[in-house]
């Protein structure tokens, strides 16, 4: 199928709307994807929304950019407030310079963000490390066992396996204890043949301080991310903020853009040496792209794997939400794209019956000078006692705009031809007009 977009705004409404509901309608997925894709190049070429495009795609990088800084804050004071908390902790502090060296000196290849790696490490780090998982009851027999149980009491022969291929048991010799030793009831409790009820283990961590979580963290993903609780959620929320934000709308079908062109190069895993605040907005930015790459390749090899003769989604795992490519979620992205080329049609259409009507009322000849001095007059004579800026704001409303002058310019006709009908003490001098009395 050709896609041909006239240059008329009526026109290409009409072929526009054609257009896409014969993409829609298509049933196989390769041919709806390439169709698609073609659709957006002829958008990002037209002249009647190239325009808007480009302003978009501007919008849309100084976004990106204001996420990127404001995620390296939000992440390096989560990171802070941990290193002050484990400041006697060599072992823990170890453990965070590990977190950090996902960005200066990578060693591995994931389909996730920078973002959402690091922040991910600093959540295990939180909730698996040894400083927040404090057992309130213990298994009675390993703590007791571990301080009272001499483990010279007890000794194990093991059996090698012999040349036959099989493993023979484990076999415990018991040590002769006497009637006064205090470890004979320990000793008959772990070695007794009686069925005991198994002990339920209650495992329970200690509640991680408040003032261990960042509240930029909180603040970037309200105001950069894709709220919601579950897939379900988000899947709704993410076709919102298509519907109503035109720069989120051309960012997702964009991201299905640059997916189908991407090259199946892997990323390049550079590392960073030197201290930290040397080097930190280069590896930073250097892991931003690195995990970028990363991630369209991902989406790529779960694309690929939809088109296959036989379809599969399992690659689908091991991406977030917001990569994954569904064909129902790039209609929905149509639909929104095709109501943004509306409004904005809309708009370039209104613009010109604008300038139209402000040719219209200016005749031949007329000086601009001519619609301070009439406007200014109809409303002095209406409302004798109002106030220039009154006055002026009426003069910006029903003035032709190719024929608005600036505040100064219209300050000056009205006070050359004395239009200012009110009495002295109503006007009011300009601070620039006072003069020192001695």
């Amino acid at each position: 199928m050709t896609i041909y977009l006239p240059e008329g705004v009526g026109l290409f409404r009409q072929a526009f709307d054609a257009t896409c509901e014969r993409i829609s309608g298509i049933e196989k997925d390769r041919i709806f994807y390439e169709l698609y894709l073609e659709l957006v190049s002829c958008l990002r070429e037209h002249t009647l929304v190239k325009d808007f495009i480009l302003e978009l795609e501007a919008q849309s990088a100084k976004r990106k950019e204001e996420s990127s800084v404001a995620a390296l804050e939000a992440l390096e004071d989560g990171w802070m407030r941990l290193w002050k908390y484990h400041r006697h902790s060599l072992k823990h502090r170890k453990q965070l310079v590990l977190i950090k060296r996902v960005v200066t000196a990578p060693n591995e290849i994931s389909y996730s963000q920078i973002y959402n790696r690091i922040l991910f490490r600093m959540w295990e780090f939180r909730y698996f490390s040894p400083f927040c998982r404090f057992v309130k009851e213990a298994p009675r027999l390993f703590r007791t066992v571990q301080s009272e149980l001499n483990l010279e009491s007890i000794r194990f022969d093991y059996a090698y396996p012999s040349r036959e291929g099989y493993f023979s048991g484990k076999k415990i010799v018991q040590c002769k204890l006497n009637k006064k030793d205090k470890r004979r009831k320990l000793h008959k409790k772990i070695f007794s043949l009686r069925l005991m009820d198994a002990m339920p283990f209650n495992r329970s961590a200690e509640r991680v301080a408040y003032a261990l979580f960042s509240q930029k963290i909180e603040a970037i993903e309200k105001t950069f991310f894709i709220p919601g609780q579950n897939d379900y959620e988000k899947r709704q929320n993410m076709q919102i903020m298509a519907e109503t934000n035109p720069i989120f709308c051309w960012d997702k079908i964009q991201f299905l853009k640059i997916c189908h062109a991407l090259d199946n190069a892997s990323p390049d895993l550079k590392s960073f040496k030197g201290r930290w605040f040397s080097i930190r907005e280069a590896a930073w930015k250097c892991a931003e792209k690195r995990c970028e790459i990363e991630v369209l390749l991902g989406a790529k090899m779960s694309f690929r794997q939809k088109l296959a003769p036989e379809p599969s989604s399992s690659l689908d795992s091991l991406l977030m939400f917001e990569h994954q490519i569904h064909r129902r979620d790039y209609e929905k992205h149509l639909q929104s794209l095709k109501n943004h080329i509306h409004a904005h049609l809309f708009k370039v259409e209104n613009m010109k019956e604008k300038a139209e009507e402000d040719l219209r009322l200016v005749l031949p000849g007329t000086q601009r000078s001519s619609f301070v001095i009439d406007l200014a007059s109809k409303y002095w004579k209406v409302h004798p006692l109002a106030n220039r800026d009154e006055v002026f704001n009426d003069y910006c409303i029903k003035c032709p705009t190719s024929r608005l002058l600036s505040r100064e310019r219209w300050d000056q006709i009205v006070r050359e031809r004395k239009l200012d009908p009110r009495p002295k003490e109503a006007k009011k001098r300009g601070p620039g007009k006072k003069t020192f009395q001695n």
